[in-house]
């Protein structure tokens, strides 16, 4: 089962394979003729916007998580205080 701590946990992974993926293209931008450079180049383009996307929808879940985690803890220790204050009211 996937959960949302263990969900980009081979982020890293993706990371290295995009990163070869880069050079690769760059590598064949360089040896290839006019008409294949300008395909290579937009689909180069597409994918590094693409994993950009990727990446800060990324980040945003995780700060939406840690977010939810420090209230859930707030909220809690909240309901602690209250109960403890209302014990030694009695």
């Amino acid at each position: 089962m996937i959960t949302s701590e263990n969900f980009f946990v081979n982020l890293e992974h993706w990371s290295q394979i995009h990163e070869k993926l880069r050079l690769a293209i760059e590598r064949l931008l360089s040896v290839c003729d006019d008409e294949f450079t300008t395909v290579l180049h937009n689909k180069l383009l597409f994918i590094n916007r693409r994993w950009k996307e990727i990446v800060e929808s990324i980040q945003q879940f995780k700060h939406d998580e840690s977010v939810k985690k420090k209230r859930d803890e707030f909220y809690a220790g909240r309901a602690k205080l209250l109960d403890t204050l209302d014990k030694i009211d009695r």
